[in-house]
């Protein structure tokens, strides 16, 4: 059975004191930035398992794009 992983999530850390201290990646983005991302991230082999063929993001630049790509979305219904 496959883990979680986190193993590989915290690969990712690339400095210790700045997660200790608090300037992790989040840090300025607040507590509902942090939940909306993971609660919606995918790795490669879930994105499939649930049919979405591919990941919406991996990393905080690509959250942006996604969430512009649904805002533009957003906008066209409310014209």
């Amino acid at each position: 059975m496959p883990g979680s992983g986190n193993t590989r999530n915290i690969g990712g850390i690339t400095s210790i004191p700045d997660l200790v201290n608090g300037r992790g990646p989040f840090s300025s983005l607040g507590e509902d930035v942090f939940d909306d991302y993971w609660m919606g991230y995918f790795n490669k082999a879930d994105a499939r398992a649930v049919g979405l063929g591919s990941p919406n993001y991996h990393n905080l630049a690509t959250y942006r794009e996604y969430l512009e790509s649904q805002a533009a979305k957003f906008d066209k219904l409310k014209k």
